[in-house]
Parts: C-alpha cells; structure tokens; sequence
C-alpha cells in the first residue's frame, strides 16, 4: 500500500499541493470486497474505513438528535475518526436520465412521437436548468439534490489494547456493522467506489463535464477522482484557485471557513435551518445559492484521559475564580469561562457526556470571486446571527480544504493545524448539519417530477407507497390545481399508465389534442347510448347471471335515476332492515330478470317491463300494491319509455367505446348546462362504465387513474359521492386509483361520504388553501391541529409564470413541491385567457390551444421571432410546408464558412441562447 512519509507541515503541504497534482495527496487509494460480499476501504496512510449515504428527516428534530448521539457514541479505537459531508450535488444527469427512461413506455399512446418530443425537450431543459436556472434570469432556481455522506476511518491499531493491538479487516467489519446499526433510523446505503469517485469528484474539481465516471478496480481511487492536470494555488487572501494548468478550461475558486466560536445554545434544526432556511416561507431559494459542501471531522479520543485532563481545567477555572474573590464581577469574561466550567463539569460528571476533538468547516466555490466573496460573507453573517462565529482561512486554506474531504484525516494533521476543539457528544449532534428536503418517492418510480424549495428534485408517484393510490387534491382558486394534474397526467401516459378523466371545464382538451387522446363531448343532440347490459359482465359459469361487480354499480345508478339513493345486496354495506332495501331488492330483482331473458340486447325498458311484471303478479296474487314501487315505475318511465327524453341514453347497444386509447377525456360542461340531473346520471355512468374497464383481465396489469375534476360539483350530490367512495374501494383491488380535485378542502366534510373519500385516500395533495377555512377545520380535528404541519400549509404560494406549490400528505410524513415545467408544458397547460395575446393569436390563425402552445414556445425561445414566423415552422413542423432551400454555397466555401461558423460557438461566450440558436440553424440548414 502506498503511502505519504513526509514530514506533514502546514508549511511543506501548502508548497507541495501548489506543485503536485492533488490526486496524489487524496488518502483513499483501494476498495475491496470479501466472499460474503463486504467491502472496506483502504488509505494511502494505514487507515481503513468504510462509508454510507443517509437520509435524514427534511426537518431535523430532537429524534434526528437522539440518533446522532446515539451514533456517535459508537465504541470505536481511539484516533478513529466519524466524518460526515453534506452537499446540494448538482450532478444530476442519471437522475435526469431515469427520469427520461421512465417516460418512454409509449405503444399505446396515439401521438407516440409528440409525446416522445414532449419528455426529450423536457430532458434538455432539465440539463440546461443545472447551470442557468429553472425559470428564468429573474427567478434563477436551480435543481440539486442533497447529499449526506457518513464516512468513518479506523486505524491499524487498537491503542487500549497493550502493546496497540493490530486489527484485522474482520475487525473493521465488526464496526462496519455496528455503524450501520447505529445509523438504522437514517436509512443508510454503503457507498460503492463508483459513487465515491463521483462524489469526491464534484467535492473536488467543479470544472469537470462528466462527475460519473465508472470505477476501474486497478486504477489507484485517488488517481480516478481527480484530473491530473488540476493544480490548486492558495491566493494570499485565501481563495484557492482550482485550475487546469493545460488552460483548457477556466479556473474555478473555493473559499474555506471554519468555526472560530460555537454558540453556546443551538439545536439540530437551528443548525439545519443555518444553510437552507428550510421550508421558509420566501419564494426564491435559499441564500446559500453557491455550490458548497460542509465537513463534521469528528476524533475519538481515549475518554477517560480526555475526561480526566478537562475537569482538571475547569478545576483549575474555578480555582483562578474563587482566588479572585468579589473583584471577579468587573472580569465578565472570566465569570463567563467559570460558568462554561461549571457547566462542562456537570455534563461529565453527571450525564457521562462522551468527549471528543472536532473541526467544523464550510467550503464554497464559484465561478467567479467576486460571487464567492459574497456568498461567504452572507454566510459569515447568517451564522453570525445565532452567535455561531466562522472564520474564514487564509493560511491554511488549502490544507483545511483537503482534510475536509471524505476519507481525509490524519493524525498528525490534526496537531499542526490546531483546528480541532474539544467538544461533548451532545454539541457534536447539535451542530452537525444533515442538510435535506423530502424526495417523495426518488427512490421508486421517478413519475411526476417535481422540485423542493431548497431545489432538490422531488418524485411524486401514487402507486408508488403501501396503501390505496387514491388522491384528493384541493386548492383555492388561481392555485394551479389544473396546471398541476395535467403534468401528472402527461407523465403518467408516457409512464404507460391508463387515464380517465371527467370534467366540466374543458381544462384538458389541449393534452387530449397534443397526445392523441379522446375528448367526448355529451349533450342532448348526441347520439350517445351508455347502456351498462350491452358489455355487462357474468358469472362465469351462467351468461344469462350477471356478476356481483355489475350489480353493485347498476342499482346505484337506477337509484340515481328514480331520485333515490339504493345499494345491491351485492354490497357489503347492504342493510335488508334499512328504509331503501325494498325498493333495491325490487330493482334488483328487475334488472336480473331482465337480463336472463334478453342478455345484452337489454335496457331500462326491459328493466322497466319487469318492475311492471312485479308489480302486477304483488296486485293480482296477493292483491296489494306497494306505492313505493308505483313510484319507482313513474320515475323510471323518461329513460325507459321510447318517447321519453332520455331514451336514447340506456337502451339499444352502447356506443361509446374507448378502451384503445390511453387517455379519454368526458367533458360534460354542456350537459350541465342543459339538465344538471342528466349531467349526474351521465356521470354515474361513465362511471361505471370506467370502473368495468378497470376490472377487466385485459388491463389487469396496467395502472389506471380515474381523474374527477372540479369535484365540487359531482361530490356535493349525496348519491354520487355514496357511489364514488364504493367504486374507488373497489377499483384499488385492480391497480386502479381515484382522484378528485376541488376548489375547497370543507367540501370532503359536508357528509360522511364525502368524508370517506378524503379518509379512504392515501395521499392528500394540497395547493394554496383559504387561512380561516384551515383554522375551522383544524378546530374541528378534520385536518391535523400539529401547528408546524398547518403553518406550512398557509405558507403555501402560487406566483402566475413561475410556480405553484402543493404540500403532499402520506400518513403522518409531508412534503412541499413546486411545479415547475419547462416553456412549452406551461403554455400547453396554461388557462389561455390568463397569458396575454394567447387566445387572439389562436383565433387569428384558426388553429387549436396546443398549436398556440407551440408557437407561443417558439417565440420564447427565439426573442426576435414573429408570430408569422413561429406559424410557418408550425406549419413545416405538421409537414404541411416544404422548408425552403437557401441558396447553394460552394463545397470549398461550405467547408470555409462551416469552420468560421463553428469556432465562433465554439469560443464566443459572450453570445445569447438564441443567436447559438440560430447560428446552429444556419449551419444545420447549410449542411441540408
């Protein structure tokens, strides 16, 4: 094993780092596994180790705290050493390619290459938003994901074993295992040496293209972190300089703090809240905007010579103290030590507090020092404000930087530097910061992406947690609850998943036309037939028998017909006492009748034939007549008789058939306007016509979301909501999910039915709400009365442009998201009277929303493009225009003006996107 032997000075580190490559100074050099598969890392100078990423809570709490402590009281030898790193790692491009992969399950879908567009686009711009921002100039958010990383570094030998007994690599293992033991509640994941290398790789030069390199076992890891052409130079005011000594590639700069004071009282959330303000209520990102990495560099001592030389010291404060007398009180400073002393004496005393030497450090990099240099000072000065005081190193920068990454400590480096304080275990997890920010399901499918408000990259997946995959999502108005379903929709589709949607709005009419989707359209001038018997499902042994699954959802839907709320003796909450049992055992017995005799040719007339049948055999055999089932007959009579108004709609064979198609939209805005009671049943209908869809062997095995849109409407009936929550039970069994959107979160509260939906759904989302309807409802224990969750919750904001944010609820877990999309989603998904010229332009030009999308698109991205122009690619693009050919160039003078063209974007950084846009269409059209 190589090793470092020199003499390890401040003075001869410094010179040696500014003339050798770094690679050869970083101490982890190999990686090995045993036959049962674990592994240990080894350094350069004799320590071995091992390491692990964590997920700590996004609010760090006194469990989070309990944990730490827990953790590092860990019985390791003495000069081992606990590290732990935390980073918003930008390097985010397998992220972003998962996120890509997931979305390309496309066979079904109509437009397959729109689609395909659609996420390709959405994949450059989600590259292109790591360094320039996910909005815009104004609003520059960008995406990160958060990193914590726990190393811990063992020496070869035992010191309290006489003589300094040698340890094995079984011996490393054995604290392998109680390390991750320790660590349970932070779900740790052992780090291989490919993930290593690309973490160490962005700790160390922020100038490489590629921080995924794959891990070669017979290179040295130290010679696979770093590029050997990077040099690190020390500046007289501290700011090193990370440059590529060929000139390649500009120099970045990194600027390292340490703590010159600790506050004497802090918590883990405090210290969490010090970097990322998390979850604060201000819509641009946190302040600490540079990338940084912090470092905890914990070392264990021999406890109790450590214990034994500090209450010796604080002794000694208190006897310097007490020889003072009175004359103490005009010294505050003293009284202050003799105070901490006292303190200190106690902890050790009584509560067995662990002692320990530890460094602090920050360090941030830029790409210019102008940047840095205000960034450090926002830090300096945000630290300083809970009486946490940084220093920034001048010095001993370089070194300090160095022995701040992961697998990087040394003994003799912790005596020259004279960074190390003592501390108690208790301080230690105070103020090790476990920066992070809910992920949602980032480890699961990565469907609906969304972003936090620290930047990390969030994943939304309803099928993707124990639990229904039910959704109820509410939201005040303009809080971009429509915006928010549409991408959820779209990613769903291009994840393969089936997609039924009912509304009363035409919200989704764009996608439907983008993607190939079926928007049906109802009013009374269609011919639309429903018929429920046409496609019923039977037992399997009896055809003339129809299913207990078709049975539960007829009845309802003729209750809703004949005004009366009804459930089959199919149904588990079926009650033959209750005031509706007869009145269901009638219909019941009519609709199996019915079609035992004429199978699917049946109809409500058929039905009603054999109500008529009961109701003369009950007067001529036992000469009565029930007048509740006179009523049901008159009730019955505009859908069963042919001149009734709604014949059409449940006799003769069903027409309206859609199970080829991915995603069918039913807007039903023109029904409501005509007959609100024909807009429900219709409803109930589609309904459960749905539902039968879902339950069918042809789709067992695909995921399908049924989407109720503005369920305030379809909710508020107290029939269909009695119906809703029995068909989204059942749908569940057969991977199929229910989601309804409302304006109003008192809505899921106005009747035990509507309250069984929001109950009987795993996942509740919640957009920007209404302050006092929040404080009623939290009165009234219908929503959590925990004053952090409902603070959050009014934090919630909508800025038009920009972005919405929704707080998703799993159980007793929340996260906060905001929906952002790239350029052309946003205008896809936007209201078109809410972006101004939109519904002029699409007038003018006669062309349908997601047409304007595209051209509204393209003069964003091209600021001097008129809408004459966007219009004629629009046109080339649907391949209703040839591309005009320019004119012809020379071979020779091509090839000229080619190279001119190229070197000019290849070293102008001072052009806009655009005009590298348009000089890449010049070239690209000269080529063609």
């Amino acid at each position: 094993m190589k090793r470092v032997e020199m003499s390890l000075t401040q003075t001869n580190l410094q010179a040696i780092l500014e003339e050798e490559a770094l690679s050869e100074f970083i101490n982890v050099m190999d990686y090995a596994k045993n036959d049962f598969n674990e592994g240990i890392y080894y350094c350069q100078n004799g320590y071995r180790g091992f390491a692990f990423t964590v997920e700590p809570s996004a609010f760090s709490g006194i469990e989070d705290f309990k944990n730490l402590v827990s953790f590092f009281d860990l019985e390791l030898p003495v000069d081992s050493a606990i590290q732990i790193h935390s980073m918003p790692s930008v390097n985010l491009e397998n992220i972003f390619i998962n996120y890509y992969n997931a979305h390309q399950d496309l066979d079904k879908i109509k437009e397959k290459e729109r689609l395909k567009g659609f996420f390709d686009e959405r994949l450059k711009w989600l590259r292109y938003s790591v360094n320039n921002g996910l909005i815009n100039e104004r609003f520059p958010f960008y995406p990160k994901n958060w990193i914590n990383i726990v190393t811990i570094m063992i020496p070869e030998k035992n010191k309290k074993k006489r003589g300094g007994k040698e340890l094995t690599d079984q011996d490393i293992l054995s604290y392998k295992n109680k390390a991750i033991s320790k660590l349970i509640h932070f779900h740790p994941k052992e780090i291989e040496p490919t993930e290593l290398i690309k973490f160490m790789t962005e700790m160390t030069d922020r100038t490489q293209e590629d921080w995924s390199p794959l891990y070669d076992e017979n290179t040295p890891i130290n010679e696979q972190i770093l590029n050997t052409a990077t040099r690190y130079c020390n500046n007289p005011d501290g700011i090193i300089e990370i440059k590529d000594s060929r000139g390649r590639k500009p120099s970045y700069y990194c600027q390292v703090l340490t703590t010159k004071s600790f506050p004497k009282r802090i918590n883990l959330g405090e210290t969490q809240n010090l970097f990322i303000e998390n979850f604060s209520e201000k819509s641009d990102e946190p302040y600490m905007k540079n990338p940084f990495f912090t470092c905890v560099n914990i070392v264990v001592e021999d406890k109790e010579k450590e214990k034994s030389l500090l209450q010796a010291k604080t002794k000694n404060n208190q006897w310097q103290t007490k020889m003072m007398g009175p004359g103490v009180k005009f010294f505050p400073k003293i009284e202050a030590i003799d105070r901490e002393s006292n303190y200190i004496d106690y902890l050790i005393t009584n509560h067995d507090q662990t002692i320990f030497r530890m460094q602090f450090s920050i360090c941030v990099f830029a790409d210019k020092k102008g940047k840095l240099e205000e960034q450090v000072s926002a830090i300096e000065s945000q630290f300083l404000k809970k009486n946490w005081k940084l220093q920034v190193e001048i010095d001993m920068a370089l070194p300090v930087y160095l022995y701040s990454l992961p697998f990087q400590f040394d003994t003799r480096y912790k005596e020259f530097s004279k960074k190390f304080k003592t501390t108690l275990i208790s301080n230690n997890a105070a103020i090790t910061p476990l920066l992070n920010d809910m992920k949602g399901s980032f480890d699961k499918t990565p469907l609906f992406l969304t972003f936090g408000r620290t930047g990390q990259v969030q994943f939304f997946d309803n099928f993707g947690a124990d639990g229904n995959a039910n959704i109820v999502i509410s939201a005040g108005s303009r809080a971009g609850k429509t915006f928010t379903i549409l991408d959820f929709v779209a990613s769903s589709l291009a994840a393969g998943r089936m997609v039924r949607i009912i509304e009363a709005g035409k919200n989704f009419e764009a996608i439907a036309q983008e993607f190939g989707g079926k928007f049906l359209r109802f009013s009374e001038d269609d011919d639309t037939c429903l018929n429920f018997f046409t496609d019923a499902k039977t037992l399997p042994d009896d055809p003339r028998e129809l299913h207990p699954h078709e049975t539960t959802t007829m009845i309802p839907l003729i209750g809703l017909i004949i005004g009366k709320k009804l459930i089959s003796s199919a149904d588990d909450d079926f009650d033959e006492k209750g005031e509706s049992a007869i009145v269901s055992s009638y219909i019941e017995k009519a609709v199996r009748n019915a079609y035992r005799n004429h199978q699917r040719q049946t109809g409500l007339k058929h039905v009603k034939d054999e109500l008529i049948n009961i109701f003369e055999k009950q007067k001529k055999i036992d000469d009565y007549t029930d007048e509740r089932l006179r009523d049901v007959i008159t009730s019955i009579s505009p859908y069963a008789d042919e001149n009734g108004r709604f014949y059409k709609y449940f006799n003769g064979p069903r027409n309206v058939y859609f199970s080829d198609n991915p995603l069918v939209i039913f807007e039903l805005n023109d029904l409501k306007n005509e007959d609100e009671n024909l807009m429900f049943v219709v409803l109930m209908a589609l309904i459960q016509i749905v539902a039968n869809e879902f339950y069918g062997e042809e789709f067992e095995d695909v995921l399908k979301n049924l989407i109720c849109d503005e369920a305030w409407m379809i909710l508020d009936h107290p029939f269909i909501a009695n119906f809703l929550i029995r068909i989204w039970r059942t749908i569940g069994k057969h991977k199929g999910a229910g989601i309804s959107i409302s304006q109003d979160i008192e809505l899921y509260f106005k009747n035990k039915d509507m309250e069984a939906i929001y109950n009987n759904s795993t996942y509740k989302i919640f957009l920007k709400q209404n302050p006092e309807a929040l404080d009623k409802l939290s009165a009234e224990k219908k929503v959590s009365s925990d004053e952090f969750f409902l603070s959050k919750l009014k934090s919630l904001k909508s800025y038009a442009g920009l972005f919405s944010e929704m707080l998703v609820k799993v159980d007793d877990s929340f996260f906060i998201s905001r929906i952002i999309v790239n350029r052309f989603a946003f205008y896809l998904y936007s209201t078109p009277d809410k972006v101004p010229g939109f519904i002029e332009v699409m007038r003018r030009l006669n062309i349908s929303k997601n047409e304007t999308a595209y051209i509204f698109t393209l003069i964003d991205l091209n600021k001097n493009m008129t809408v004459e122009e966007a219009y004629e690619e629009l046109l080339i693009e649907k391949g209703l225009k040839e591309r005009p050919i320019l004119e012809t160039v020379a071979p020779q003078e091509i090839h000229e003006e080619e190279n001119e063209e190229s070197e000019k974007v290849e070293n102008d950084n001072a052009l806009s996107l655009v005009d590298k846009i348009k000089t890449k269409f010049r070239l690209f059209f000269k080529k063609n």
